[in-house]
């Protein structure tokens, strides 16, 4: 099993009225995100995602978007970064705690099911009330 390598999309949770969304840039090319899941991993899942609202705060004003922007900042606020909470904890539920790896990416079910419980984590927080998740894409 060959080990998941970067790209990465990084994920943070943030209080509107600490930080902005169009304050993302000084986030740009850290490596410690709250959580980081490899392109490989997140692209396996990407296509199970239904359409939510988001934001591209690169945008001025920001341009409201369809899910995430996988080549750059998407603002996932209130329903939306619920809803994405929901559906990654049912992909961890899919993917019981046997060790046996998920053949279809090569990848170790702890490692694919602690990279969404915690998605699933940081979604929940983003959806609080004056609260947003950033997703930084590739």
């Amino acid at each position: 099993m060959k080990p998941l390598m970067g790209p990465y999309h990084d994920f943070w949770v943030f209080d509107e009225a600490q930080r902005i969304p169009q304050d993302y840039w000084s986030l740009l090319g850290r490596k410690d995100a709250p959580l980081r899941i490899e392109d490989d991993l997140l692209l396996a899942f990407a296509k199970t995602l239904p359409e939510f609202q988001t934001d591209n705060p690169s945008w001025n004003p920001p341009k409201q978007y369809q899910g995430l922007n996988w080549l750059g900042p998407t603002v996932v606020r209130g329903s939306s970064a619920l809803l994405l909470a929901e559906i990654a904890s049912r992909w961890c539920e899919t993917f019981d705690t046997e060790t046996e790896p998920i053949t279809s990416l090569e990848v170790p079910r702890s490692l694919f099911r602690s990279r969404f419980e915690t998605l699933a984590e940081l979604a929940r927080q983003g959806g609080e009330p004056g609260c947003y998740l950033l997703h930084l894409g590739i």
